[in-house]
C-alpha cells in the first residue's frame, strides 16, 4: 500500500476515528459499494469450509466459524483490499503497512462464534515469512441484520466491543486478545487479513503519526523552509531510521 498526503486540512488529515489509548484505529468506508459487492458476491460461488480446518494448536476447539476456499480469488481480494487501502487518507501514516496476507472471508451463523485467542505471529508468502503486526477486520453486513457476533478485543486499558457498519474495517495490534461473540440471530460475514508494518512496535508508530500529524498542520502555515517545519521534518526522518525494520 502506498499512500500520499493529499493536502487535507490538519482537523480532517486522519480520517481514523482513534482509540488512542488503546491503539485501536477504526475506518468508516474502508470498502465502497463496488468492492463491499464483490467481496458479499464470494459467498454464493466459493466452497465453504469450516474454520476450525485453518486454526492451529488450541484454537481449533475455539473457533467455531465458516471459511471461504477462495483458491485463484484471492489474489483479486487482496488487490481489493490494497486499492482501498491506498485510496483511504491516512492509512499509510497510522499503520506504515509493507506487507498485507492473504484475506479470508468468514461467516459465523447463528450459535457460532470464536472464543479468545491470539492471533499467530507470521504467515508465509510465497518463500517469505512474513510478521503479523497488525490484525484487521472488515465488517461485510449491516450491524441490524444479526444479534451478536460483536468483536471483542481486550487491552491494557480494558475491552472494547465493536459492530462495525458494512464497509468499515478495525485495525489493532496482533498480540490483543480477541473473540467474535456468539450469534444470536442471523449471520455475520467479514474479510480478515494480517499487515506487516515498516515499524513493528505500535506506541513508535503511534508516534510517527503524531509527528506526521503536527508536520502537515506546520506545513500549511510555514515555509517548507521554517526551522519549526525542518525541524519536525528531521525529527520524523531520523526517527524512521531508527526505527524501520526493513
Amino acid at each position: 500500500m502506498e499512500i500520499t498526503d493529499d493536502g487535507t486540512p490538519f482537523q480532517l488529515w486522519f480520517s481514523f476515528l482513534e482509540m488512542r489509548n488503546t491503539m485501536i484505529h477504526i475506518a468508516n468506508g474502508f470498502l465502497n459499494h463496488e468492492e463491499l459487492a464483490f467481496l458479499r458476491g464470494l459467498f454464493d460461488q466459493c466452497e465453504m469450509l469450516e474454520g476450525k480446518e485453518s486454526a492451529s494448536g488450541y484454537l481449533g476447539p475455539v473457533k467455531r466459524n465458516y471459511e471461504l476456499n477462495l483458491g485463484e480469488t484471492g489474489d483479486k481480494v487482496r488487490q481489493t483490499v490494497r486499492d482501498a487501502g491506498n485510496r483511504y487518507v491516512g492509512l499509510e501514516y497510522a499503520l506504515l503497512p509493507k506487507t498485507v496476507s492473504l484475506p479470508i472471508l468468514n461467516i459465523y451463523h447463528t450459535g457460532m462464534s470464536y472464543g479468545k485467542h491470539v492471533d499467530a505471529a507470521f504467515w508465509h508468502d510465497g518463500e517469505r515469512m512474513c510478521r503479523t503486526d497488525i490484525s484487521t477486520t472488515i465488517f461485510l453486513d449491516d450491524p441490524d441484520s444479526y444479534d451478536g457476533g460483536e468483536l471483542i478485543i481486550d487491552t491494557d486499558f480494558g475491552s472494547s466491543s465493536l459492530k462495525l457498519p458494512a464497509g468499515d474495517a478495525v485495525f489493532y495490534p496482533t498480540w490483543f486478545v480477541h473473540q467474535v461473540s456468539q450469534i444470536t440471530r442471523g449471520s455475520r460475514r467479514a474479510c480478515i487479513f494480517w499487515i506487516e508494518s515498516l515499524v513493528r512496535d505500535a506506541t513508535k508508530r503511534s508516534i510517527l503519526h503524531d509527528l506526521g500529524q503536527v508536520t502537515s498542520w506546520i506545513g500549511k502555515r510555514e515555509s517548507i523552509e521554517s526551522e519549526p517545519h525542518q525541524a519536525l521534518n528531521r525529527v520524523r526522518e531520523n526517527l524512521f531510521r531508527m526505527w524501520i525494520d526493513n
